[in-house]
């Protein structure tokens, strides 16, 4: 299976802001609860590993260790494995058995702003210095402290500036007595946020430590898919040779994807059957959820990696898929009103994104149509598109939020090459499968293309036949065309209503084991 949603290994710096509505992906689907992690044989490389190290070492935990150890290289499993985690529903009026699998370094508890309060030092520092508020730092206020609490400018500082008496300014409401913790990083000040993070079998956890670039005197969390609000996610390794452990940032390039965090959490199925039965039903199926509750611990949050998931609510503008979920699509009114916004081409873009066993293959995903005029449905549902041809001298006129099925074309950048994916492979409704017990598999339903033993040979629970679009006319030959591809028309509603569509022009292995319980 592919790691869609793991850490890539290094990525670079990028700065720009961004903010968003409050989430809406969250509220399509239902939490995990009751949950028990899977133990025995899952995780016991690494609790070996552990238990080698001495006793200071071992207090460390994964953070003793190398990021190539605990990850893997590609000549070398690493020790960490993927958690897992079993729950029980009732569906249909019968039971069933659920094992859902996380990626490693992926499912966080609520990430928060890591609050802190001034140290006595430096609070009689201040009130020493009085109206003379820079004389603090450095005669026991550090830097970051000034950073944090009392910047230049800010409604602290200008109360400080007067007598220097913090705990007065605190009283008035002009300081506060908690403020987020600022760290200089390459330079630059940052707000850090934290949370504990799940990271390898069966239950070990780490601390990931979130650069934000401001959260302002209100100390307020950016909100989920702002990929402007966060420099970097870092983990803390032990790097070979060294005796401490250091920041192992993820970070944005330059005109690239950016991370962000999201608040609906996701991983892999292992099996979805009834007690007793052997096998692995829905095998490597998404999974999604608002929130996991497993053994007390409660899983709220997931970083969103550049290279894996953040780019598909990232924008076009950095090599995004362009759907970030609480935006309105062009012509919607409503953002609390779901079919307004993005949210549901997000989570089916996600779920298509995901569906795949090998990496490095092109994929084009779309969500409109240009072709305006159809012929009438065929015997098996499809239809024609009977627009007319494009050229560059005759486009049609669109809003560019689209992302349109025309040529079902990638435009991929460094180094600029267009890659044809006339085959529509998927098509997501945005939602919940109402058929699968559980209630956490996104809905997603496969083409005939894929039955067909010269492509895949598979055939998905639901079933649709692809509509079709010409492409590119016969100069010779009014009419008659040298290229078509696939689409879907929008707006049909058999077997159902599709909100995005994936096409390809290779082997993909979309193929599960199995699908039906």
């Amino acid at each position: 299976m592919t790691s869609d949603l793991a850490p890539p290994r290094r990525a670079t710096s990028l700065l720009g802001n961004t903010m968003y509505d409050d989430s809406l992906p969250s509220t399509l689907v239902d939490a995990v609860v009751d949950a028990r992690y899977v133990r025995g044989e899952r995780g016991a490389r690494l609790r070996d590993a552990l238990a080698a190290l001495p006793p200071e070492r071992q207090a460390l935990g994964i953070a003793a260790m190398s990021a190539e150890e605990v990850e893997g290289t590609d000549a070398r499993p690493g020790l960490c494995e993927d958690p897992a985690f079993d729950l029980t529903v009732s569906h249909s009026g019968a039971q069933w058995e659920l094992r859902y699998v996380s990626n490693i370094l992926v499912l966080t508890e609520a990430m928060q702003p890591a609050l802190y309060a001034l140290s006595s030092e430096c609070t009689a520092a201040l009130s020493t210095a009085g109206a003379d508020v820079a004389r603090a730092v450095g005669a026991g206020c550090a830097v970051e402290d000034e950073a944090a609490h009392f910047p230049v400018g800010s409604a602290c500082r200008t109360c400080l500036s007067t007598d220097g008496n913090h705990g007065r300014c605190v009283t008035a409401g002009a300081c506060r007595a908690l403020m987020t913790r600022e760290v200089f990083y390459e330079g630059t000040s940052y707000d850090v946020v934290q949370a504990r993070m799940l990271a390898c079998a069966p239950d070990v956890m780490t601390t990931v430590t979130l650069l934000a670039r401001e959260l302002g005197e209100d100390n307020a969390r950016p909100k989920a898919f702002d990929h402007g609000a966060y420099f970097a996610f870092c983990l803390p390794f032990t790097p070979a040779g060294e005796s401490a452990p250091v920041p192992n940032c993820v970070r944005a390039s330059d005109a690239n994807q950016r991370p962000a965090r999201s608040d609906v959490l996701m991983g892999f199925v292992d099996y979805i059957r009834r007690p007793g039965q052997t096998g692995q039903p829905h095998h490597n199926r998404l999974w999604a959820a608002s929130r996991v509750e497993v053994e007390g611990a409660v899983f709220e949050d997931m970083p969103l990696y550049p290279g894996g998931l953040a780019g598909v609510s990232e924008d076009f503008d950095h090599d995004g898929f362009g759907l970030p979920p609480n935006t309105l699509r062009p012509g919607g009114t409503d953002r609390s009103r779901i079919e307004d916004t993005f949210a549901l081409d997000w989570l089916g873009a996600v779920a298509m994104k995901t569906s795949t066993n090998i990496n490095g293959v092109p994929i084009y995903t779309y969500n409109h149509n240009l072709c305006t005029t159809w012929s009438a449905p065929a015997a098996d549902g499809h239809s024609t598109c009977q627009i007319p041809i494009f050229t560059n001298t005759f486009q049609p006129a669109d809003d560019d939020r689209w992302k349109n099925d025309w040529a079902a074309y990638l435009a991929q950048r460094a180094p600029l090459r267009i890659v044809v994916a006339p085959v529509l492979t998927l098509a997501a409704t945005g939602r919940i499968d109402p058929s699968v017990p559980g209630g956490h598999i996104p809905q997603v339903m496969g083409s005939t293309t894929l039955a067909d033993p010269e492509w895949e040979n598979c055939r998905w629970p639901t079933t649709f036949v692809p509509d079709e679009m010409a492409n590119y006319e016969t100069v010779d030959f009014p009419g008659e065309y040298t290229f078509t591809s696939q689409t879907w028309r929008l707006g049909r509603t058999t077997p159902a209503q599709a909100r995005v569509m994936l096409a390809t022009n290779w082997h993909r292995n979309f193929c599960f084991q199995s699908h039906a319980p």
